[in-house]
């Protein structure tokens, strides 16, 4: 048994990674620009500042190259992934695929950068506006084009409107170049290299071991600047002044008894900085009612943080202490991984991903985990029942009853139940939407209560498909297996019915049941899309459907990589029921 899990886990491993990969790869080819839908649309469509874009590129790890190595034709450089723009970058690779010689096309492309940064500096004056605005949008072509005619268009425009006047036509000889490089690369073509594969060798410094593994160190060095010791006053804020630049950390902590759980995760005490350059103030740390969060945050010598709380959170007189880090070596765009719970940031809020879904987890755990039990216990006894009564009356009752529900798309049995079940039209036994209100002093019993009543009917719409399935698959089971012949055997021997079914069928004819079991597992985090908005669940499906509508790229492929590896867990899982239920089973 202990040879058998071992080998089962030694096939998990690899086929995780494979499915990391691909999982992986569709992100990096999935449509647009990360840093640009991270920084979001910019003021009048104006053009993201480089110094931004490329410091949330090497952010979110784009300044690496994409795999560990990559195999490809002897004109493809190894550097090509330095180029920080996405459409530039690919633009290159399709001038490299139709004439196979780098070195021209990136000279081409480098004074064609220069051009446009002349272009730029032109001043404006009364004869030149029209004529700058058209010149900027054919430089700008350059870097987006790369079939000819497209080029020798956007060359034959921007000569027109350089020469139209005195301050424009300054940027000819420039222009000249440009064209004459570009012809370089058309002369000097050499498709030959394009049929000469090569290997370009990377190391662990790149995207996907970034993205999987990290490349945060597992223990920073920190340095403790202070350790401070206050009694909370409502009307005092306490100051502490950073001695030199770098990154901080601020470890507070409040005696449990003094904290006024008002409210469920509310803001009880918080550390801010104050910005001389601003009129306003800028919430640099924010510590919750658990006084478990930590961050690390930047800040610059003789800035001052404040230590305060909010009024009525906690109570007056409070002990509290501040533990305060200071981090001599520390990179913002480390990442610690997937393996180690770091999912990135979300396009949407630039939250992490990690506490996104930890707002949204727990709902969807409870309600499927709550599913799968129901599901279970009703399922296997119906489907024994349905079978031992095979051809009867009852059989046909419960059959064709299971065979309605389904059938009933779970989206119309939710809106019917809204309707006849949540208006005061009719029977208004439940509530339509959301989870019901509760507060920190609502009694822990009423809580239940208030939640169950809530989630009655998504618990339903959540469970009537699979019971149907599973009841189905439990019956046709147990049908195979009592056509073997050692239960006949069992049943010669004058064994009661009762010992025949549930000593000797039943183990077998679970096999079916557990290998759905794999197929179940994963809706633990995906969630159920249309019920958990339909009823207004704040649940991992809804959060699911509000990445895909945004979209939010990190989001949507770190749950569908949880679903992946729920989905192989639960297969692990079934292996190795399989062996405890039928021991005849070997790995071999």
């Amino acid at each position: 048994m202990f040879s058998y899990v071992v080998k089962r886990i030694l096939i998990f491993i690899p086929t995780l990674l494979i499915i990391s990969i691909v999982i992986f790869m569709l992100s990096v080819f999935a449509p647009g620009d990360p840093v640009e839908k991270m920084l979001g649309a910019t003021p009048e469509g104006e053009p993201i500042p480089p110094e931004a874009y490329n410091e949330t590129r090497k952010e979110l790890g784009l300044d690496l190259p994409v795999f560990y190595f990559s195999l490809t034709a002897k004109a493809y450089p190894d550097t090509i992934y330095r180029v920080p723009i996405k459409a530039q970058r690919e633009n290159m690779n399709r001038l490299i695929s139709l004439y196979g010689n780098w070195p021209q096309i990136d000279k081409y492309q480098k004074i064609a950068k220069v051009l446009q940064g002349s272009v730029q500096a032109i001043e404006k004056d009364s004869l030149n506006p029209r004529a700058l605005i058209r010149m900027k949008e054919n430089v700008g072509n350059l870097f987006l084009r790369y079939e000819d005619k497209d080029i020798q268009k956007a060359f034959r425009n921007f000569e027109e409107h350089a020469q139209s006047t005195p301050s424009t036509a300054a940027v000819m000889p420039l222009f000249n170049q440009v064209r004459q490089a570009y012809a370089d690369v058309q002369e000097q073509a050499t498709p030959g290299k394009l049929k000469i594969p090569t290997i370009h060798w990377f190391g662990l410094k790149n995207q996907y071991h970034r993205w999987l593994m990290g490349n945060r160190p597992l223990f920073l060095k920190k340095e403790k600047m202070a350790s401070l010791d206050y009694t909370l006053v409502q009307s005092k804020q306490h100051t502490f002044s950073v001695p030199k630049d770098g990154y901080y950390s601020f470890n507070i902590k409040v005696p449990a008894s003094t904290v006024k759980r008002s409210s469920e995760n509310a803001e009880i005490l918080y550390i801010r900085t104050s910005d001389k350059s601003e009129s306003k103030e800028k919430v640099a740390y924010r510590n919750i009612v658990d006084g478990k969060h930590k961050t690390v945050v930047p800040l610059k010598a003789g800035e001052t943080i404040m230590v305060d709380h909010s009024i009525g959170m906690i109570k007056d007189d409070a002990n509290t202490k501040v533990n305060i880090h200071y981090y001599p070596k520390y990179d913002p765009s480390w990442s610690s991984g997937f393996l180690r719970f770091d999912f990135g940031k979300s396009y949407e809020d630039k939250r992490p991903i990690r506490e996104k879904i930890g707002d949204y987890i727990f709902w969807t755990m409870l309600i499927s985990t709550i599913s799968i039990i129901l599901t279970y216990l009703i399922s296997v006894p119906l489907g024994v029942f349905s079978a031992r009564r095979k051809g009867s009356r009852a059989d046909g009752v419960v059959t064709t009853i299971l065979f309605i529900l389904y059938s009933l798309p779970s989206f119309w049995v939710a809106t019917l139940l809204i309707i006849f079940f949540c208006q005061p039209d009719y029977l208004n036994w439940f509530p339509p939407y959301g989870l019901g209100e509760v507060t920190s002093e609502t009694p822990f019993f009423q809580k239940i209560g208030i939640r169950a009543y809530h989630l009655i009917l998504p618990l339903f719409c959540w469970t009537y498909g699979g019971l149907a399935f599973l009841s189905r698959q439990m019956r046709g089971g147990m049908l195979s297996v009592l056509r073997q012949d050692y239960v006949r055997t069992a049943r010669a021997k004058g064994l009661e019915e009762k010992k025949v079914i549930w000593k000797h069928a039943f183990r077998n004819s679970l096999l079916p049941i557990i290998t759905l079991f794999a197929n179940i597992f994963p809706l633990m985090i995906s969630g159920a899309i249309v019920i958990e908005i339909i009823f207004t669940i704040p649940g991992m499906g809804r959060l699911l459907f509000e990445a895909i509508k945004y979209p939010d790229d990190p989001m949507v492929f770190t749950i569908v990589m949880m679903a992946a590896l729920l989905t192989m867990i639960g297969y692990l899982i079934a292996d190795i029921l399989y062996a405890v239920v039928d021991p005849r089973i070997t790995f071999n």
